[in-house]
């Protein structure tokens, strides 16, 4: 591989092709030349690289890997220093994933891979791949932790670990696990009773399984054996064999010991009602009760009259101590409560004595929390009741007086404005200080405080009355996330809490993020003297299933097969005969049946949209039993016919909220069973909160995946596509790369709002033209469309009829490059080249503008033909010899610069600048029209010699350059089989299609075509069949070891039996000696070339040498 030194350290040579992927992608190449013993160590890099390690210039090799080695993580080098073992012992491809120390970045993931061969000089070659994984990484922290997984992924080859979650649910919160996952079992976190199950379960997948799972005991962060559910899945196979597995944990603990009963209904409201020891909710509007609970007994003529003028009469007369009743009616009026609700108070607190059912005179606090209700807009109450006599009492004693007066400014966070629809309490905490920092707005709402309120305030004053922190708070470190879940019951809010919370990274800090789920059992209040035990196991039974059912829909792999488990334990309970999940449609327009059930027949589409449109109408805010077909007929006329004609009896109707202000609705008919509709509320509930849940992650999903302005797909989208492309799956490979021109320009003169438009139309324009195909915006103004599978007319159509919509398209220019293949299929080569393209024709767009914006390169023009001009080029031409003659056989020109001060300069210091501004197709033609002038001379003597001459990549993609071409050599009426026409074998990398035809055009035409450079590296033997080359150049590497080399000298003589086979010209290059020559002449090697027989030298000189 040649190296050049660019800044002080050796990087690879320039190949604009690669680098533009391996930047992208954060992928750079490196290699190492070194012992066995790695005792002495040069690296060498490439660009991308040297910008991923920080480099500092001018390091020689041996600092490079010097300064490689040392950033090494200090607990990752054992990781390293195995991978790099194995590479020598196996001589196979070896990953490793480690923490890297960036000189400007810190502590980095990163992945890389090698493989070593031994060099003849008994030095071994170890090149590969290093990727930063940073971005990689922190997107897979943030989606794969909005779960309650532990998320893991186990390479088969390294045996390693890499744990990708922050949820620390096992012991020891290895980020990287090593020998895994043998370690798991000598360190004993596997628990001895399940350390088979545990390595069969990895077994299962290597063995060809492509899942496998099991349930197991694992040692927690407690030490203690915990129930584990542990998945596999493979992700990544290597020759047929799996190489990278995926591993999912879940602490299933809970549902192993969790009692059965704890659920009955958990709503926002019922999280208001703190340790309350009563409670009512009433319609301060409508002044109706709507729920109460608690030990008021004089609730319950209220709770039969709905009425909340009765409930303040009762409560004043019955419980009231007589010299507080005024008192407590002027707290309760309406009125009142309706003009502080108007004044913007949401909290009102009353202290007054009641009387017990023993008569006796204790101190409460009623508290009412004033909400509107989001459905109807009136204006709710939460009155609470919480015993304060103790604390009373203590006050008159030490005639003390607690105020808490504290102020500041509402809290508005992206963190509210993302989870205010979350019905789930959630917040986050300075795990240093315990101050709390915001909540959303089930945690304001929870504690009946405003953010003001809250503000400065400890999260165990706010949550638990607390003037100490809890003694079950967490030691959290800022290292070491620590994952927690637990069951806690909240004395202050008397309420039990599933509590979850982890560290995350917030705005720039490191925050506790907390959420808590109430899990709270809201008993029965069951009519008589007493409890009937035949009921009490009916409730037992239905909580049992409402558990079972929760877990089941968590484990579900999508929101239909959540829905048919929660149908399966309602058709169980109930027996209905049929049942419907009806959802909102995506659109936002009417309802749609999603899951169902059918227990007595079909229940038929017409029905269904009946029911659909009806639900549309109507939308029911509380539960509805429909008892006949007859109750239904005032509000359609089409239902009641369904429900007749179907014999249909009655009809229950449950609302769940899947969304803020949006409502979905569980149907079931003709329930054989008539059990209270508590379960199916309480369910519902927990269906509506699997669908909102899901919907958030799918949000998630698209939004890591999809570009937010046009909704295309997005660079992450083509990285994925780009790693799981199999081109064995594909019969052809197409690609488009469309790119708009002046976006900057507009950006400046219109403002980006113009220049957003102008990509809003183009992103359209290519979703229609190409629904079914893979459209990816990469970068602010470049769009790929990825086309399998098509034959190339196919494409070629797809292709015009897009090309044709955009010159119709007023006020949008568009660049395109296209290629397709059906050979290699190589989607990197395909996409590089397409790009390519389409570079040449946005710099042709610019070239042909009036006003051209490409200032910089348009100077670089005028100077380029103004040194062409002042002959500052110059052809010089280098001999071919007949080796059996010693005769000239012809030659082969090249470009030189010539400078006043320096004299001539090799071509390595300027086509690379060249070839950046697409500037090279001047010189290859400038070049091929001195060559045409010479030969016309030379003709006219008497002498015919073929002569070659190189074209670059970028010469050979221009739309016209056979045109070009033509239009020279008919000029000076020079023989075109004389002209020999060189490209060197990397052209199969570039996707052959585009320049396979251009060459057999040529070639047609009647040009020579010659393959250069041949064996330079891993040669592409089937690129001999793809072009008709006349001649092939053995490059001067493998020439120059022909002497010393036996391997070597017979790869040359294959080589050259074959092409004799082929009926191919070979010419040697970098012959140099004698022994060479000897060597070349008896493989039968028709020409050779080197300083053997001269330098590459001027026209004059090269005439009276060989001509004259």
């Amino acid at each position: 591989m040649v190296h050049e030194e660019k800044t002080g350290c050796f990087k690879f040579g320039d190949r604009k092709w690669s680098e533009y992927v391996l930047d992208t992608s954060s992928t750079g190449l490196w290699s190492m030349v070194t012992d066995r013993e790695m005792r002495e160590t040069r690296m060498y890099v490439d660009r991308t690289m040297a910008k991923l390690l920080g480099l500092p210039e001018n390091l020689t090799p041996e600092d490079c890997f010097e300064f490689w080695y040392k950033r090494i993580n200090r607990g990752n080098y054992s990781y390293v220093n195995e991978a790099l073992s194995k590479m020598f012992t196996t001589e196979k491809l070896c990953e490793v994933q480690y923490t890297w120390n960036h000189p400007e970045w810190g502590d980095i993931p990163v992945r890389c891979a090698g493989k070593v061969r031994e060099m003849e000089n008994g030095l071994f070659l170890v090149s590969g791949y290093h990727q930063n994984m940073a971005n990689l990484d922190q997107m897979k922290r943030w989606s794969l932790n909005m779960g309650w997984q532990e998320i893991f992924e186990y390479n088969v080859t390294s045996r390693t670990a890499l744990v990708y979650t922050d949820r620390m649910l096992t012991y020891g919160g290895q980020r990287q696990i090593r020998n895994f996952p043998q370690s798991w079992v000598e360190d004993g976190i596997v628990h001895p009773d399940f350390q088979d199950a545990f390595l069969q379960t990895f077994e299962a997948v290597k063995k060809g399984e492509e899942q496998s799972f099991c349930e197991l005991r694992l040692k927690n962060q407690e030490r203690e054996y915990s129930w584990f559910r542990m998945e596999l899945e493979v992700t990544g196979s290597e020759e047929g064999s799996p190489e990278i597995i995926l591993g999912r944990l879940d602490d299933i603990s809970k549902q192993k010991a969790m009692e059965t009963a704890y659920i009955r209904e958990s709503r926002l409201n019922r999280a208001l009602l703190g340790n309350a020891s009563a409670y009512a909710e009433a319609d301060i509007t409508a002044g109706t009760v709507e729920r109460v609970g608690g030990n008021w007994m004089f609730y319950e003529k209220a709770s039969e009259t709905r009425s909340y003028e009765q409930m303040i009469l009762e409560g004043s007369r019955r419980r009231v101590y007589g010299k507080d009743r005024r008192k407590y009616i002027e707290y309760m009026d309406r009125k009142s409560l309706l003009a502080a609700f108007r004044r913007g108070s949401e909290k009102l607190e009353c202290e007054y004595r009641r009387l017990t059912d023993q008569n006796q005179v204790c101190w409460v606090r009623h508290t009412i929390y004033l909400y509107r209700d989001p459905i109807n807009g009136d204006v709710m109450a939460l009155n609470c009741l919480v015993s304060i006599d103790k604390e009373k009492r203590m006050e008159e004693a030490v005639q003390g007086q607690r105020s808490a007066a504290w102020d500041s400014t509402d809290v508005e966070s992206a963190f509210d404005r993302f989870l205010s629809q979350v019905s789930d309490m959630a917040y986050l905490v300075d795990p240093a200080t315990h101050e709390l920092v915001c909540g959303n707005l089930a945690f304001y709402r929870r504690l009946g405080k405003t953010g003001r309120e809250c503000a400065g305030h400890k999260c165990y004053e706010l949550l638990y009355d607390r003037s100490l922190p809890c003694v079950f708070c967490p030691n959290l470190k800022k290292k070491q996330v620590r994952m927690g879940i637990w069951e806690n019951y909240n004395s202050y809010l008397n309420q039990r809490f599933l509590m979850k919370n982890r560290l995350v990274e917030w705005e720039g800090r490191t925050l506790l993020l907390a959420f808590a789920i109430d899990i709270s059992e809201i008993k029965q209040e069951l009519q008589g003297d007493h409890l009937q035990e035949e009921k009490s196991q009916l409730i037992g039974e239905a909580n049992s299933r409402i558990i079972s059912c929760l877990y089941s829909m968590a484990e579900a792999r999508n929101a239909q097969a959540a829905l048919d488990c929660a149908a399966d334990v309602l058709t169980a309970h109930y027996r209905p005969s049929h049942l419907r999940f009806v959802l909102p449609r995506e659109n936002g327009f009417g309802y749609a049946c999603v899951s169902g059930w059918d227990g007595r027949g079909e229940l038929g589409r017409p029905m269904e949209q009946h029911l659909e449109e009806w639900l549309s109408r109507m939308q029911p805010s509380a539960c509805r039993e429909v008892d006949g077909a007859q109750e239904i007929l005032p509000e359609s006329f089409e239902l009641y016919q369904d429900m007749e004609s179907q014999r249909i009896g009655e009809m229950a109707v449950i609302p769940m909220e899947i969304a803020d202000r949006e409502l979905g609705y569980l149907v079931m008919l003709d329930r054989e069973k008539q059990q209270p509709l508590q379960m199916a509320e309480t369910l519902s509930y927990f269906v509506g909160r699997e669908i909102r849940h899901r919907k958030d992650a799918r949000q998630l999903e698209y939004s890591i995946y999809h570009d937010s302005l046009t909704g295309l797909l997005n660079r992450s989208s083509y990285d994925r596509y780009r790693r799981d492309y199999n081109r064995d799956d594909s019969s052809s490979i197409g690609v488009i790369c469309a790119d708009i021109n002046d976006l900057r320009a507009v950006n400046e003169a219109q403002g980006t709002k113009a220049g957003d438009e102008l990509i809003c139309r183009l992103a359209n324009l290519l979703k229609q033209h190409f629904p079914r195909n893979q459209v990816f915006r990469l970068n602010s103004n470049e769009f790929d469309m990825i086309l399998e599978n098509l034959t190339e007319p196919e494409f070629e159509e797809k292709l015009e009829q897009m090309k044709a919509t955009l010159s119709l398209t007023a006020g949008l220019s568009v660049s395109l490059g296209s290629v397709w293949d059906d050979q290699e299929r190589n989607l990197d080569d395909v996409q590089k080249q397409a790009v390519e393209l389409m570079r040449l024709e946005k710099q042709r767009y610019y070239e042909n503008q009036p006003r051209t914006r490409k200032l910089g390169r348009t100077e670089s023009l005028r100077q380029l033909l103004q040194a062409i001009e002042r002959r500052s080029f110059r052809v010089f031409l280098q001999p071919k010899v007949f080796l059996n003659s010693g005769s000239l056989a012809g030659a082969e020109a090249l470009i030189r610069y010539y400078d006043e001060e320096k004299g001539i300069i090799s071509p390595a210091a300027f086509v690379g600048n060249l070839e950046r501004e697409n500037l090279i197709s001047h010189i290859d033609l400038f070049v091929l029209e001195e060559v045409c002038r010479m030969m016309e001379r030379w003709n006219q003597s008497g002498h015919a010699l073929t002569i070659s001459f190189n074209f670059s990549r970028i010469t050979l993609l221009s739309n016209d350059i056979v045109r070009s071409v033509e239009s020279i050599v008919k000029k000076y009426q020079v023989d075109r089989s004389r002209l020999e026409i060189e490209v060197t074998e990397s052209i199969g990398e570039l996707g052959k299609d585009t320049i396979c035809k251009v060459l057999r055009r040529f070639g047609d035409l009647g040009y020579r075509i010659s393959l250069d450079d041949f064996g330079t590296k891993y040669s592409n033997l089937a690129v001999l069949s793809d072009i008709r080359f006349d001649v092939l150049k053995l490059d001067k590497s493998l020439v120059s070891k022909s002497c010393d080399d036996r391997v070597s000298r017979q790869v040359v003589r294959h080589v050259i039996s074959m092409c004799n086979d082929l009926h191919i010209r070979t010419v040697a290059e970098g012959v140099e000696e004698e022994d060479q020559e000897r060597i070349l002449r008896e493989a039968n090697c028709e020409i050779g070339q080197g300083y053997r027989y001269g330098k590459p030298m001027a026209e004059d000189e090269f005439e009276r040498l060989w001509i004259r």
